[in-house]
């Protein structure tokens, strides 16, 4: 009893996934000068991040146009963007957090005490959190949010 009873289940989870999988193509794809290090994409699909061992974070629209790019100092480790795509934020070898709007405009760096390897940024962009090889987790604000705290 107990093998049939996972065979149906092992059946029903193989036709639920056949039934419901989807086929994807590419649509483009854009050759940097080094390995890619990390990639974020907006919820609708219209902004994509990357960050580069070529020291670049690239925005990309859905149509894989380059929109701009940003030379840091270091490997871009680590990049994350809010889900309206108003504000990127990337982490790099280079121990620095960098905040750009979805111009390319570099709103802010802020310099850390070992290399960036993970960053998020909250919806509204208002606090970025970064994780450091320096075993340090750090919170991030904008100047707006430190003056409510």
């Amino acid at each position: 009893m107990k093998r049939l009873i996972m065979l149906s289940l092992l059946l029903s989870l193989s036709l639920f996934n056949v039934v419901h999988a989807q086929e994807y193509s590419m649509l483009w794809k854009h050759e940097t000068d080094d390995r890619v290090r990390s990639v974020s994409i907006t919820p609708d699909g219209e902004h994509i991040v990357a960050g580069s061992d070529d020291y670049n974070v690239y925005l990309f629209n859905r149509e894989g146009k380059l929109l701009w790019k940003y030379k840091t100092d270091g490997s871009v480790y680590s990049v994350s963007i809010t889900p309206n795509g108003e504000y990127v934020v990337a982490g790099s070898w280079d121990n620095h957090v960098y905040l750009f709007n979805k111009e390319g405009n570099l709103l802010w760096e802020y310099k850390i005490d070992g290399i960036v390897r993970s960053v998020s940024i909250t919806p509204n962009g208002e606090y970025v959190v970064a994780g450091s090889w320096d075993n340090h987790v750090y919170l991030l604000a904008s100047l707006h949010m430190i003056s409510k705290i």
